[in-house]
C-alpha cells in the first residue's frame, strides 16, 4: 500500500536527486559547475533543506510504500517564486534556459515544479494520485495550476489532460549548448476545473490513497 505524506527535511535527499532525474537535463546544465566535485543533486539538497526556499521540502509531498521506502514526490509552490528562480539564472547559462522557460505565467498562478515516481513503482497510478493530494496546499489565491513537460513524456502529458490540463505555450531548442533538444510545453488548468474533474474521478471510482497530510500545509 502507498501513503502519501508531507516531507521533512529528513527527505532532502531523495527530493533533490529525484528533481534532477524529473528535470531531463535541465538541473545539471545549471548546476554542474557551480562548485567544482559537487553533484547537482547534492547541491539542490541545500536548498530542499531550507524552510523558505521554493525547493524547500516543506513545499513538497512524498509516497512511500509499506516499508517507508521512497515511491514518489510532488513539489510545488506560488509561481512567482519560479519566476525570481529564472531571473536569477546566470547569464551565461540563460540563453538554453530561455527557451524552454516563459516568464508570462497566467495570473495567480500554482506552479508544479516536480512530479517524480521511482522507476519500481510507476504505473501503479503514484503520479496521479500525487497531483489529486495538491488539497495539501493552499490553494485559495490561486486561480491556475501551471507545469511544464516534455512533449515527448507522452505518459505525463496524456495523465495532466485527463486532469484538465491544457497547453498554453509551447517551447521548442535546437541550442547544442543545452542537453536535450525538443518541445517544452506549459500547461495550465483552472483550479475549479481540476477539483471538478478529481471529484468526477472519484465518483467514478478512483479512490484515493491513503494520506497523512493536513489541508494548507504550504508554506
Amino acid at each position: 500500500m502507498i501513503t502519501i505524506r508531507h516531507a521533512h527535511k529528513k527527505d532532502k535527499n531523495f527530493i533533490s536527486s529525484s528533481m534532477v532525474k524529473a528535470s531531463g537535463g535541465i538541473c545539471e546544465h545549471l548546476l554542474s559547475d557551480v562548485i567544482v566535485g559537487v553533484e547537482p543533486d547534492r547541491l539542490l539538497s541545500f536548498e530542499v533543506a531550507k524552510d523558505s526556499s521554493p525547493l524547500s521540502y516543506k513545499n513538497c509531498l512524498i509516497a512511500e510504500d509499506d516499508n517507508a521506502s521512497y515511491a514518489g514526490i510532488i513539489c510545488a509552490y506560488d509561481a512567482k517564486e519560479f519566476q525570481k528562480q529564472l531571473h536569477n539564472i546566470p547569464q551565461g547559462k540563460r540563453a538554453a534556459v530561455d527557451t524552454f522557460y516563459t516568464a508570462d505565467f497566467p495570473l495567480r498562478s500554482f506552479y508544479i515544479d516536480t512530479v517524480y515516481v521511482n522507476e519500481r513503482h510507476q504505473k501503479k497510478g503514484i503520479a496521479t494520485q500525487l497531483i489529486m493530494h495538491l488539497s495539501a496546499f493552499d490553494l485559495s489565491n490561486y486561480q491556475f495550476l501551471t507545469l511544464y513537460v516534455w512533449e515527448a513524456n507522452q505518459a505525463a502529458l496524456h495523465l495532466y489532460k485527463k486532469l484538465g490540463f491544457q497547453i498554453l505555450e509551447t517551447r521548442c531548442s535546437t541550442n547544442t549548448d543545452f542537453p536535450i533538444n525538443g518541445k517544452r510545453l506549459l500547461m495550465y488548468c483552472k483550479i475549479k476545473v481540476f477539483e471538478t474533474t478529481v471529484n468526477q474521478l472519484i465518483h467514478k471510482g478512483m479512490p484515493l490513497l491513503p494520506s497523512k497530510i493536513n489541508s494548507y500545509g504550504m508554506v
